[in-house]
């Protein structure tokens, strides 16, 4: 009798298992866009999120003491919210440390990943180079590595940067 119910148990487990494998199956192969029309409107969002963090990024480390404000400028066009309201806070800072400094910074963007993306969010991980030139590396090259999570939001058409943090 104890070998008859185990068995029943053993039966019903693996129906359930088998149950939930078919329904995850079924969550992470439907579509999230309100058309259905599925993987090239997500392919479609990949790449735009990707271009956004990409460029985001690139204009957030890239410096040239010579052309600061429109390199602060295009950060600031990419930000939205609090994010931006605190890198506006601090433009007048960034720009006077560049031109003391004569720095100059030319970022690589070695890998971009996405770990969440919705129709109005997205994280992203960014891997990143820099060669770095100043007064500080004696005007010698001194590459240094990025790894950064951008918080994106979508506003209208554009991905914009609401959060930005450095991460190991």
């Amino acid at each position: 009798m104890k070998r008859l119910a185990t068995t029943r148990l053993n039966i019903v487990l693996a129906a359930l298992v088998l149950a939930l494998g078919v329904a995850l199956a079924v969550v992470m192969t439907r579509s999230d866009s309100p058309g259905g029309s599925g993987s090239a409107d997500t392919s479609s969002e990949h790449a735009a999120v990707t271009e956004a963090a990409t460029d985001q990024v690139t204009a957030f480390l890239d410096i040239d003491h010579e052309s600061v404000d429109e390199q602060l400028q295009t950060v600031l066009d990419g930000a939205t919210g609090e994010f931006k309201k605190q890198y506006a806070a601090q433009l007048e800072t960034i720009k006077a440390q560049a031109e003391e400094q004569q720095s100059s910074a030319d970022a690589t963007i070695l890998k971009v990943g996405i770990s969440t993306l919705t129709p109005e969010s997205a994280t992203v991980f960014v891997a990143a180079n820099t060669d770095i030139t100043s007064h500080a590396t004696n005007g010698k090259v001194r590459t240094v590595p990025w790894r950064i999570q951008l918080d994106l939001v979508k506003e209208g058409e554009r991905w914009l940067t609401a959060g930005l943090q450095f991460v190991n």
